[in-house]
């Protein structure tokens, strides 16, 4: 999941969705389902300006929120 669309779609606001290059928004995090719950904030990290082709982007998250399930374990052949 895209971190910044999810919390656009949860607040409403467009900041998490600014463009990182000229046309596109390029400088992104992908979270798993479990995390999706957790996520409170996204910052685009742009200082000092062209110190790089990159952003730095930072998602805020409340491990507290996370979604508690384990994950389902993968069948191995040998257990079959």
């Amino acid at each position: 999941m895209d971190a910044a669309w999810h919390l656009r779609a949860a607040t409403g606001d467009e900041a998490p969705l600014v463009r990182t290059r000229t046309d596109d928004r390029i400088d992104q995090i992908g979270v798993s389902g479990r995390l999706v719950p957790a996520l409170r904030g996204h910052e685009l990290l742009d200082t000092p300006a062209g110190a790089g082709d990159h952003h730095g982007v930072l998602a805020r998250i409340d491990p507290g929120r996370a979604d508690p399930r384990p994950r389902a374990r993968p069948l191995l052949a040998s257990s079959l």
